[in-house]
Protein backbone atom coordinates (compact mmCIF):
# COMPACT_ATOMS: atom_id res chain seq x y z
CA UNK A 1 0.00 0.00 0.00
CA UNK A 2 2.84 2.27 1.00
CA UNK A 3 4.55 1.82 -2.50
CA UNK A 4 1.17 2.17 -4.39
CA UNK A 5 0.56 5.64 -2.67
CA UNK A 6 3.71 6.64 -3.50
CA UNK A 7 3.33 5.69 -7.17
CA UNK A 8 -0.14 8.01 -6.55
CA UNK A 9 1.61 10.68 -5.34
CA UNK A 10 4.22 10.84 -7.84
CA UNK A 11 2.31 10.46 -10.83
CA UNK A 12 -0.98 12.32 -10.11
CA UNK A 13 0.39 15.19 -7.21
CA UNK A 14 3.92 16.52 -8.44
CA UNK A 15 4.13 15.10 -12.12
CA UNK A 16 2.83 17.46 -14.89
CA UNK A 17 1.87 16.27 -18.62
CA UNK A 18 2.93 18.93 -21.20
CA UNK A 19 1.27 17.98 -24.36
CA UNK A 20 2.54 19.71 -27.48
CA UNK A 21 -0.01 20.90 -29.73
CA UNK A 22 1.65 24.05 -31.46
CA UNK A 23 2.85 22.68 -35.01
CA UNK A 24 1.47 23.99 -38.17
CA UNK A 25 1.05 20.64 -39.26
CA UNK A 26 2.48 20.92 -43.07
CA UNK A 27 1.93 17.39 -43.77
CA UNK A 28 -1.64 17.70 -43.36
CA UNK A 29 -2.12 21.22 -45.01
CA UNK A 30 -4.30 19.11 -47.56
CA UNK A 31 -6.84 18.00 -45.08
CA UNK A 32 -6.63 21.38 -42.79
CA UNK A 33 -6.13 23.68 -45.62
CA UNK A 34 -4.20 25.47 -43.29
CA UNK A 35 -7.07 27.07 -41.30
CA UNK A 36 -6.98 25.50 -38.01
CA UNK A 37 -4.52 23.54 -35.46
CA UNK A 38 -4.11 19.79 -36.76
CA UNK A 39 -4.70 18.68 -33.55
CA UNK A 40 -8.51 19.93 -34.05
CA UNK A 41 -9.27 17.85 -36.62
CA UNK A 42 -11.83 15.12 -35.95
CA UNK A 43 -11.47 11.56 -35.76
CA UNK A 44 -12.90 8.69 -34.42
CA UNK A 45 -15.70 6.34 -35.56
CA UNK A 46 -18.74 5.93 -34.56
CA UNK A 47 -17.88 9.32 -32.17
CA UNK A 48 -15.97 11.96 -33.91
CA UNK A 49 -13.56 14.19 -31.46
CA UNK A 50 -10.55 16.18 -31.72
CA UNK A 51 -7.09 14.46 -32.32
CA UNK A 52 -6.23 16.07 -28.95
CA UNK A 53 -9.10 14.62 -26.88
CA UNK A 54 -7.99 10.96 -28.11
CA UNK A 55 -4.76 11.81 -27.03
CA UNK A 56 -5.27 13.56 -23.34
CA UNK A 57 -8.60 11.27 -22.52
CA UNK A 58 -6.21 8.12 -20.66
CA UNK A 59 -4.32 10.96 -18.56
CA UNK A 60 -7.63 12.62 -17.45
CA UNK A 61 -9.01 8.97 -16.55
CA UNK A 62 -5.80 7.87 -14.75
CA UNK A 63 -6.10 11.10 -12.54
CA UNK A 64 -4.25 13.41 -13.53
CA UNK A 65 -5.25 17.05 -12.39
CA UNK A 66 -3.38 19.95 -14.09
CA UNK A 67 -2.16 19.27 -18.14
CA UNK A 68 0.33 21.91 -19.44
CA UNK A 69 -0.44 22.61 -23.40
CA UNK A 70 2.14 24.59 -25.21
CA UNK A 71 0.78 26.03 -28.36
CA UNK A 72 2.19 28.67 -31.12
CA UNK A 73 -0.05 27.81 -34.69
CA UNK A 74 -3.67 29.35 -34.31
CA UNK A 75 -3.97 29.06 -29.91
CA UNK A 76 -7.29 30.54 -29.19
CA UNK A 77 -9.40 27.42 -30.34
CA UNK A 78 -7.69 25.45 -28.90
CA UNK A 79 -7.52 27.38 -25.81
CA UNK A 80 -11.24 27.33 -26.13
CA UNK A 81 -12.16 23.60 -26.30
CA UNK A 82 -9.59 22.85 -23.34
CA UNK A 83 -11.86 25.68 -21.12
CA UNK A 84 -15.26 23.97 -22.36
CA UNK A 85 -13.44 20.60 -21.13
CA UNK A 86 -12.31 22.07 -17.96
CA UNK A 87 -16.15 23.22 -17.44
CA UNK A 88 -17.33 20.43 -17.85
CA UNK A 89 -15.04 18.75 -15.18
CA UNK A 90 -16.02 21.24 -12.68
CA UNK A 91 -19.70 20.96 -13.27
CA UNK A 92 -18.98 16.82 -13.07
CA UNK A 93 -17.15 17.62 -9.49
CA UNK A 94 -13.77 16.65 -10.60
CA UNK A 95 -10.86 19.03 -10.49
CA UNK A 96 -9.18 19.60 -13.91
CA UNK A 97 -7.07 22.74 -14.92
CA UNK A 98 -5.45 23.19 -18.65
CA UNK A 99 -2.26 26.26 -18.18
CA UNK A 100 -1.29 27.16 -21.79
CA UNK A 101 2.14 27.87 -22.59
CA UNK A 102 2.48 30.41 -25.98
CA UNK A 103 5.41 30.52 -27.82
CA UNK A 104 5.78 33.84 -29.19
CA UNK A 105 5.01 34.05 -32.59
CA UNK A 106 8.09 35.55 -34.46
CA UNK A 107 10.10 32.32 -33.02
CA UNK A 108 9.72 28.72 -32.99
CA UNK A 109 11.03 26.85 -30.21
CA UNK A 110 10.58 23.02 -30.58
CA UNK A 111 9.08 20.80 -27.67
CA UNK A 112 12.24 20.95 -25.85
CA UNK A 113 12.35 24.68 -26.05
CA UNK A 114 8.55 25.58 -25.29
CA UNK A 115 9.36 23.38 -22.07
CA UNK A 116 12.41 25.59 -21.17
CA UNK A 117 10.29 28.63 -22.35
CA UNK A 118 7.21 27.33 -19.80
CA UNK A 119 10.14 26.97 -16.65
CA UNK A 120 11.83 30.16 -17.65
CA UNK A 121 8.20 31.96 -17.28
CA UNK A 122 7.57 30.63 -14.10
CA UNK A 123 4.30 29.17 -15.97
CA UNK A 124 5.27 25.34 -15.14
CA UNK A 125 6.14 25.07 -11.47
CA UNK A 126 9.61 24.40 -9.57
CA UNK A 127 9.82 21.42 -8.63
CA UNK A 128 7.53 18.91 -11.19
CA UNK A 129 8.36 16.33 -12.28
CA UNK A 130 7.53 16.68 -16.45
CA UNK A 131 5.62 14.42 -18.83
CA UNK A 132 6.21 15.45 -22.29
CA UNK A 133 3.43 14.00 -24.67
CA UNK A 134 3.32 14.17 -28.66
CA UNK A 135 0.31 16.44 -29.74
CA UNK A 136 -0.17 13.67 -32.64
CA UNK A 137 0.21 10.30 -31.25
CA UNK A 138 -2.85 8.95 -29.69
CA UNK A 139 -1.11 6.06 -27.41
CA UNK A 140 -2.58 2.99 -25.29
CA UNK A 141 -0.58 1.98 -22.92
CA UNK A 142 -0.39 0.97 -18.30
CA UNK A 143 0.59 4.54 -17.13
CA UNK A 144 1.11 3.13 -13.35
CA UNK A 145 3.34 0.29 -14.82
CA UNK A 146 4.86 3.11 -16.55
CA UNK A 147 5.53 5.30 -13.38
CA UNK A 148 6.28 1.77 -11.64
CA UNK A 149 9.21 1.22 -13.87
CA UNK A 150 10.68 5.63 -13.72
CA UNK A 151 10.56 4.97 -9.72
CA UNK A 152 12.90 1.41 -10.14
CA UNK A 153 15.03 3.21 -12.24
CA UNK A 154 14.94 6.20 -10.31
CA UNK A 155 17.06 4.14 -7.30
CA UNK A 156 19.30 3.49 -10.27
CA UNK A 157 20.04 6.60 -11.20
CA UNK A 158 17.80 6.72 -14.19
CA UNK A 159 15.78 10.26 -14.17
CA UNK A 160 13.93 9.99 -17.58
CA UNK A 161 12.63 7.41 -19.16
CA UNK A 162 10.87 7.46 -22.50
CA UNK A 163 8.52 4.80 -24.32
CA UNK A 164 9.72 2.74 -27.22
CA UNK A 165 7.81 0.06 -29.57
CA UNK A 166 9.92 -2.91 -30.30
CA UNK A 167 7.96 -2.54 -33.93
CA UNK A 168 8.75 0.12 -37.22
CA UNK A 169 6.16 0.55 -39.32
CA UNK A 170 8.16 0.25 -42.92
CA UNK A 171 7.97 3.40 -45.07
CA UNK A 172 7.97 1.22 -48.24
CA UNK A 173 6.43 -1.67 -49.70
CA UNK A 174 9.19 -5.57 -49.14
CA UNK A 175 9.40 -7.62 -51.77
CA UNK A 176 10.56 -11.08 -50.00
CA UNK A 177 13.00 -13.40 -52.53
CA UNK A 178 14.70 -16.71 -52.64
CA UNK A 179 17.96 -17.25 -52.88
CA UNK A 180 18.40 -17.17 -56.06
CA UNK A 181 16.76 -13.60 -56.15
CA UNK A 182 13.34 -15.37 -57.56
CA UNK A 183 10.31 -13.00 -56.35
CA UNK A 184 8.48 -14.66 -53.59
CA UNK A 185 6.00 -12.01 -52.31
CA UNK A 186 5.63 -8.43 -52.12
CA UNK A 187 4.33 -6.97 -48.89
CA UNK A 188 2.99 -3.56 -48.65
CA UNK A 189 4.86 -1.22 -45.93
CA UNK A 190 4.89 -4.09 -43.36
CA UNK A 191 5.22 -4.17 -39.43
CA UNK A 192 8.76 -4.47 -38.67
CA UNK A 193 9.96 -5.99 -35.86
CA UNK A 194 13.60 -4.54 -34.31
CA UNK A 195 16.25 -6.68 -33.43
CA UNK A 196 16.98 -6.81 -29.59
CA UNK A 197 17.45 -3.64 -28.34
CA UNK A 198 16.67 -1.65 -31.04
CA UNK A 199 12.81 0.03 -30.00
CA UNK A 200 10.95 3.10 -32.54
CA UNK A 201 10.60 6.08 -30.27
CA UNK A 202 6.67 6.73 -29.09
CA UNK A 203 7.23 10.34 -28.43
CA UNK A 204 6.74 10.32 -24.14
CA UNK A 205 8.95 11.14 -22.02
CA UNK A 206 8.94 11.17 -18.22
CA UNK A 207 11.49 13.53 -16.88
CA UNK A 208 11.58 13.47 -12.94
CA UNK A 209 12.22 17.20 -11.41
CA UNK A 210 16.28 16.41 -10.68
CA UNK A 211 16.28 16.03 -14.57
CA UNK A 212 14.74 19.47 -15.03
CA UNK A 213 18.19 21.45 -15.34
CA UNK A 214 18.22 19.49 -18.98
CA UNK A 215 16.00 22.23 -20.24
CA UNK A 216 17.98 24.89 -19.18
CA UNK A 217 21.60 24.14 -20.82
CA UNK A 218 19.65 24.45 -24.13
CA UNK A 219 20.50 27.56 -26.00
CA UNK A 220 19.71 27.07 -29.78
CA UNK A 221 15.98 27.05 -31.06
CA UNK A 222 14.14 25.55 -32.37
CA UNK A 223 14.66 21.94 -30.70
CA UNK A 224 13.49 18.58 -29.75
CA UNK A 225 14.77 16.46 -26.57
CA UNK A 226 15.66 13.65 -29.30
CA UNK A 227 17.29 16.50 -31.36
CA UNK A 228 19.42 18.24 -28.87
CA UNK A 229 22.89 18.59 -28.80
CA UNK A 230 23.01 17.81 -24.89
CA UNK A 231 21.41 14.07 -26.00
CA UNK A 232 24.08 12.08 -25.33
CA UNK A 233 24.71 13.57 -21.63
CA UNK A 234 20.90 12.83 -21.39
CA UNK A 235 21.19 9.35 -22.35
CA UNK A 236 23.45 8.83 -19.15
CA UNK A 237 20.62 9.22 -17.25
CA UNK A 238 17.49 7.84 -19.55
CA UNK A 239 16.15 4.20 -20.05
CA UNK A 240 13.71 2.79 -22.45
CA UNK A 241 9.85 1.38 -21.26
CA UNK A 242 8.92 -0.86 -23.94
CA UNK A 243 5.42 -1.74 -21.69
CA UNK A 244 3.53 -4.09 -19.68
CA UNK A 245 2.10 -5.15 -23.23
CA UNK A 246 4.05 -4.73 -25.85
CA UNK A 247 3.24 -0.97 -28.25
CA UNK A 248 2.70 -1.73 -31.64
CA UNK A 249 1.68 0.71 -34.34
CA UNK A 250 -1.95 0.78 -35.39
CA UNK A 251 -2.95 -1.44 -32.36
CA UNK A 252 -2.19 0.52 -29.65
CA UNK A 253 -0.13 3.32 -30.97
CA UNK A 254 -1.47 5.43 -34.30
CA UNK A 255 -0.54 8.90 -35.20
CA UNK A 256 -1.13 11.80 -37.63
CA UNK A 257 1.63 13.39 -39.14
CA UNK A 258 0.18 13.46 -42.81
CA UNK A 259 -2.59 13.13 -45.01
CA UNK A 260 -2.12 9.36 -45.66
CA UNK A 261 -2.15 8.68 -41.92
CA UNK A 262 -5.15 10.60 -41.36
CA UNK A 263 -7.04 8.41 -44.05
CA UNK A 264 -5.82 5.26 -42.27
CA UNK A 265 -6.69 5.99 -38.79
CA UNK A 266 -9.44 8.43 -38.65
CA UNK A 267 -12.12 6.60 -38.46
CA UNK A 268 -11.19 3.39 -35.85
CA UNK A 269 -13.29 3.62 -32.92
CA UNK A 270 -11.18 5.27 -29.91
CA UNK A 271 -13.15 4.26 -27.20
CA UNK A 272 -12.50 0.77 -28.29
CA UNK A 273 -9.03 1.47 -28.97
CA UNK A 274 -8.30 3.07 -25.29
CA UNK A 275 -10.94 0.90 -23.18
CA UNK A 276 -12.42 3.90 -22.09
CA UNK A 277 -16.28 3.86 -22.31
CA UNK A 278 -18.09 6.39 -22.00
CA UNK A 279 -15.41 9.49 -23.54
CA UNK A 280 -18.65 11.62 -22.00
CA UNK A 281 -17.64 10.84 -18.80
CA UNK A 282 -14.45 12.42 -18.70
CA UNK A 283 -14.15 15.01 -21.29
CA UNK A 284 -17.81 16.10 -21.95
CA UNK A 285 -20.57 15.87 -24.48
CA UNK A 286 -19.39 16.80 -27.99
CA UNK A 287 -20.79 17.65 -31.30
CA UNK A 288 -18.87 17.09 -34.42
CA UNK A 289 -18.22 20.90 -35.66
CA UNK A 290 -16.43 22.89 -38.28
CA UNK A 291 -13.26 22.90 -36.30
CA UNK A 292 -13.05 26.58 -37.66
CA UNK A 293 -16.25 27.54 -35.64
CA UNK A 294 -14.32 26.27 -32.10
Amino acid sequence: MENFSRLQTYLFKETVPVIHQGGLGKRLEPVTQGKFPKTLLEVGYPKRRPIMEWILLPYIKAGFEEIYVTLWFKPDPIKRRCKEIERYAREAGRKLEFTFIEEPQHRRLGRAGAIRYGLEKGIIPEGKNILSLNGSDIVKYDIEDFGRFHLEGLEKGFFVTVIGSPYDKSKFGRIYCEEDGRVKEFKEKPLIRLPKGVYSNVGIFLFDKRAVNYFYELEEFPVNIETSPNLPKLNQIMRCYSGKKEIVPGKNWVWFKDQKEYETWKNVDYEKFLGINPVEKYLGPYEPRNPGNF
